[in-house]
């Protein structure tokens, strides 16, 4: 959890060893806006999901592409040209909650306080106190999925997984790539054993 938070800091930087004859660029969410960044300008390629051939974008320099969506922070990808056939980059991006600016990062600092503060408290089995955290910061940050990730492993402890269930399948609508969460949800709807943490 506390990685997902560190993601909202600061743009992530990926290096793909791979080039092609066609490069598939797919975001979640999709219709993101991809551009060709080349030194400080932006070069337009379309909407997400999109296919370029191999001639269409630099073919022996590493090459950086952004995905940027209203409401998302933007994510940065470099990748270095090989002589593979096809190449599929697929981002997710992350629900902006700090906005921009010194206001954004106060905001971004007390998201982080409040996600903390619950963690802590959950982890000393006050679970009314991290459930009221919770609710406290919903309400300013409604699309922040560690809210939803923190309620549903309390609500294991708590011993009440249709509530978790509810919990995690939010979870999982705000930020599809929690791996982890869709192992837990998985075992709690097959009633195997599932960690709180």
């Amino acid at each position: 959890m506390k990685t997902n938070i560190l993601a909202f800091v600061a743009s992530s930087l990926f290096f793909l060893a791979s080039c092609a004859s066609s490069y598939n660029f797919v975001s979640q969410p999709p219709g993101a806006t991809a551009f060709l960044k080349q030194g400080n300008e932006k070069k337009y390629l379309g909407e997400t999901p999109l296919e370029f051939s191999k001639s269409q974008l630099p073919t022996s320099d590493p090459f950086v592409i952004s995905i940027e969506k209203d409401g998302y922070m933007p994510r940065e990808i470099s990748i270095l040209p090989t002589n593979q056939s096809q190449t599929n980059v697929r981002v997710s991006l992350v629900a902006n909650v700090a906005g921009t600016g010194d206001v954004g990062l106060a905001r971004l600092r007390g998201a982080l306080a409040l996600v903390l503060d619950a963690q802590e408290k959950a982890a000393k089995r006050n679970f009314i106190g991290a459930l009221a955290t919770l609710s406290e910061l919903e309400k300013s940050e409604p699309r922040l999925p560690e809210i939803f990730v923190i309620r549903g492993s309390i609500y294991v402890l708590l011993k009440q997984p249709a509530d978790a269930r509810a919990q995690w399948t939010k979870a999982l609508e705000l930020d599809p790539t929690l791996e982890a969460i869709k192992v837990r949800l998985a075992q709690l709807q097959t009633g195997a054993p599932t960690p709180a943490k």
